[in-house]
């Protein structure tokens, strides 16, 4: 590492048993040779965003605080959700059913008879696992458009008329 920062091992292990101080600009160059942020080094954080996160971030960086609040406000709605489907998976491992199974005249399961309330509880958490997928490609199709729209003010890409627009729905 001390090569590659321009300096020796020697003071690099100075660094690490905190007898000597590096400089920002020593800082700046160990980051960059590690592919972490100055703050991961300096706050000693276990979150280290990757690159497109922090050009997600970036980009939302320069949207109006309306846009920013409706950005977070989706974050926020897909976060919740993920979790709920957390819990409803952790429930399924942990939850017990009564179920009877039944067998063909060699023995062998060839179908399962449970209780219509246990029937009606998956019928019920299936639908809110589709609805989490749905909302989960809204998320993908909302960062698609961020992108788009990104794209478009850079002057990399043309906006399309509404009539095309339209007939593209």
């Amino acid at each position: 590492m001390g090569k590659t920062i321009g300096t020796s091992g020697d003071i690099i292990g100075r660094y690490e048993r905190n007898i000597m101080t590096p400089s920002i600009d020593v800082i700046v160059k160990i980051a960059h040779t590690l592919g972490v942020s100055i703050d991961y080094l300096a706050v000693k954080t276990n979150i280290e965003p990757d690159r497109n996160t922090l050009k997600r971030l970036e980009d939302i960086a320069t949207l109006s605080d309306e846009n920013k609040s409706f950005i977070f406000r989706m974050i926020d709605m897909a976060l919740r959700d993920l979790k709920t489907g957390q819990a409803y998976a952790t429930k399924y491992k942990i939850k017990t059913m009564n179920l009877q199974y039944i067998t063909d005249t060699k023995g062998h399961k060839s179908a399962v008879q449970l209780p219509l309330k246990d029937w009606e509880q998956i019928q019920k958490d299936l639908g809110e696992l589709k609805r989490l997928r749905n909302k989960k490609l809204f998320m993908t199709e909302l960062a698609e458009a961020i992108e788009e729209m990104k794209l478009i003010k850079e002057g990399k890409k043309h906006a399309r008329n509404a009539e095309d627009f339209l007939n593209e729905l």
